[in-house]
């Protein structure tokens, strides 16, 4: 007994609750490291799908799905030329367990359809469901959902592969980094970060009074938040607020005199 076949028996054991995942794709890296374990395999799935229980031969058609779908053309060849397919309308017309019946079926009707049917590369897949067809065999509906049949051999990964990282492409360049908006000298960048001429001014609504609040002169300047009619631009100082500032002084000096 070869490894691939005691691998197969254990994928399609009735003690098994579910598939073994694990195993099945283990079979899988097997037959694509190494294509003369593919014949010991299928041979192996076509005793398999003799077995009695019907468990054995549900996860056998399991694992047979699994290699047509990551094992590529040779898997595809030899379930042709082992006369997997005759083993799968015998199953069918023998009127067995109904899962194990409709996992047939809908294996048959995606294969032969994948293949291009009649004139496509393996017609024998047509064939068979075509044989189904002439029974009087009604196949169920298969859903949108299904994976794929002619699909890229894929390989699962072990605890000790390394992570995959992806890159961006040579095209796609990283982003700058950001530029700064305050210390850019004026006359540099128009209208880019450039210090604008009332640089540290205050402005509205941040502790200027509004227009209207009762005091005369005051509201925002249209482009720079300053008081309206300003002598200064750079300080924002109020309406003759520089004549107040005087007559203070000249009074302040004129009490020290006395």
């Amino acid at each position: 007994m070869t490894s691939a076949t005691v691998k197969v028996e254990k994928a399609t054991s009735d003690l098994l609750l579910s598939p073994d995942w694990a195993l099945n794709m283990d079979i899988c890296d097997s037959v694509n490291s190494d294509y003369g374990q593919a014949r010991d395999v299928i041979k192996a799935i076509k005793k398999r799908l003799h077995h009695k229980s019907s468990t054995v031969q549900f996860l056998t058609l399991t694992l047979l799905e699994t290699l047509m779908k990551n094992c590529g053309d040779y898997v595809h060849q030899q379930v042709q030329e082992r006369e997997i397919l005759n083993e799968m309308v015998k199953i069918v017309k023998k009127k067995s367990d109904i899962p194990v019946r409709d996992k047939i079926l809908l294996l048959i009707d995606s294969w032969q359809e994948a293949f291009g049917g009649p004139s496509g590369k393996y017609p024998q897949y047509y064939w068979a469901y075509s044989e189904l067809k002439a029974y009087g065999v009604i196949f169920p509906e298969r859903t949108h959902d299904d994976a794929p049949i002619i699909t890229p051999p894929a390989s699962h990964p072990t605890a000790t592969d390394p992570p995959v990282t992806q890159h961006l492409p040579s095209q796609f360049p990283l982003p700058s980094p950001p530029q700064t908006l305050y210390a850019v000298p004026s006359g540099q960048q128009p209208g880019y970060g450039s210090l604008q001429p009332s640089y540290g001014s205050p402005r509205t609504g941040y502790g200027m009074p509004p227009l209207g609040d009762g005091l005369r002169g005051y509201g925002p300047h249209p482009f720079y938040g300053m008081p309206v009619n300003t002598p200064n631009l750079s300080y924002g100082m109020p309406v003759n607020a520089s004549l107040r500032l005087d007559e203070a002084m000249a009074s302040e000096m004129a009490n020290l005199r006395l």
